[in-house]
């Protein structure tokens, strides 16, 4: 499944990587700037991918409106950032299936927080 989502996001087919209810619920443009940092995360030099702030910072604009407690947020940026690390161990390790699994949920989580 990670295999064909990196397929995807090279094709810079969005539409096929969202949940169908989330259908209308954003841009063509806010889809291709997830692409984007999707495609910068998955690179395979580590100088090459953005750390969490430039994540976040980047999605940032993309935000509509904020439905979570403070509370919960603060627990799913935690989660997101353990699966980042997982994500960054993995890379070391040459583990990049289990990479681009944490990296994805890593931009996963980051996109549904924000909308």
């Amino acid at each position: 499944i990670s295999l064909q989502a990196l397929d995807l996001i090279r094709d810079r087919n969005f539409n096929m990587l969202t949940d169908s209810c989330l259908e209308g619920q954003f841009s063509n443009e806010d889809g291709t700037e997830l692409v984007r940092l999707a495609s910068r995360c998955l690179q395979y030099e580590q100088r090459e991918r953005p750390n969490v702030k430039s994540i976040v910072l980047a999605l940032t604009p993309l935000q509509r409106e904020t439905e979570l407690s403070f509370q919960m947020w603060t627990n799913q940026m935690q989660e997101t950032l353990n699966s980042k690390k997982k994500g960054d161990t993995a890379f070391r390790h040459k583990d990049f299936n289990t990479a681009i699994e944490c990296y994805t949920q890593v931009i996963l989580s980051y996109r549904f927080s924000c909308f």
